[in-house]
């Protein structure tokens, strides 16, 4: 296995068997392991993605919408918010014991729908990551990451699974 719990040898044999791959996030917790994943699937001529569900949910639907039809005009700075508290309600799942939370399990979403509403990706990223006391989850689960495009466009992704849900 790998360090994101892929089996590099089941990939090859279905590479090698010409068969397209769809993978659970995070495809990979490292650039070279995921560099491989892509060599893999270049080798063996097959397509190969990283399930993006969050894209297709109602709420980033509409602001896609929106930002596609011209009606809100050229964005300039996105700011987008997670405000949820998962350490509390599911601190047994496989997950908890993760080095890494909350970038790779929820922070990729929304790079995802950033590179839908803007095109493009970031010219440079500024991120930190933390973790609440006490936390039950191994991994981080705040983050705040700045996002630069060019000098007039800018993304902020202000993050957090940790509140408790009697003290939002």
């Amino acid at each position: 296995g790998t360090k994101s719990g892929y089996d590099l040898e089941l990939l090859r044999a279905v590479a090698a068997a010409g068969k397209h791959l769809l993978l659970h996030k995070p495809m990979a917790y490292t650039h070279e392991e995921a560099r491989q994943f892509v060599e893999l699937a270049r080798k063996g001529g097959i397509r190969f993605a990283v399930n993006q569900n969050a894209r297709w949910a109602p709420t980033y639907g509409a602001a896609t919408h929106l930002l596609a039809s011209g009606a809100i005009g050229e964005p300039f700075w996105i700011h987008h918010q997670l405000l949820s508290g998962f350490d509390w309600f599911n601190s047994t799942g496989w997950h908890h014991k993760l080095p890494r939370f909350q970038i790779h399990q929820y922070g990729i979403h929304h790079f995802d729908i950033l590179a839908v509403w803007l095109g493009r990706q970031p010219t440079s990223i500024f991120a930190q990551a933390t973790r609440r006391p006490n936390q039950v989850y191994k991994g981080d689960m705040m983050t705040a990451v700045s996002c630069r495009y060019h000098d007039q466009l800018q993304a902020m992704l202000q993050e957090t699974n940790a509140l408790h849900p009697a003290r939002p």
